[in-house]
Parts: structure tokens; sequence; C-alpha cells
């Protein structure tokens, strides 16, 4: 799991160098939610997702400082996106 979440947060900012400032806001959006739905696979069964029925969340110390390089990781992405180019709609 941790392999795909590192693989998606490279090519999230790998896209944001050929992508307006709304394409990579919605790119990040997207890996966000699909990292959220990993990392909580009861949150996916309650969106209705069943990829993850078999799996329950990671709960463990380590877990928790992954989820937090994750999260600070998604937060400097987002911290890249030029606000000012985003559509004010």
């Amino acid at each position: 799991m941790n392999k795909f979440i590192v693989l998606l947060l490279l090519c999230s900012a790998q896209l944001g160098f050929s992508q307006t400032a709304e394409q990579q806001l919605q790119s990040l959006m997207d890996g966000y939610w699909n990292y959220r739905l990993q990392e909580n696979p009861t949150l996916a069964t309650g969106a209705g997702i069943s990829d993850f029925n078999h799996l329950l969340p990671q709960v463990s110390p380590v877990d928790q400082a992954r989820r937090l390089r994750s999260e600070e990781e998604f937060l400097a992405q987002l911290r890249q996106v030029d606000r000012d180019e985003l559509n004010r709609d």
C-alpha cells in the first residue's frame, strides 16, 4: 500500500508541470480521495466502493506516522498550486 501512495504522489508531482492550476488541483484531489479510500477501507465501503471490503484500517503507530508523512506531502503539493490561477467559480 505504501508503494502505491509514493507512486501516486510522484505521479501527481510530475503531472503538475504540464497542467493548469485547476488540473493540478483536480489531480491532487483525485489522488487524495483514492489515498483516503485505500487508507480507510470502511470509508470506501460507506461510499459504496467495494474494492477494500476485505480490509480494516491499519492503526499502529507506524501506520499513523506513515499517514502523517503522506498527509504532509499532499499538503505540500496543495501549497504548490497557484491559487491566483484558479477559476473563482
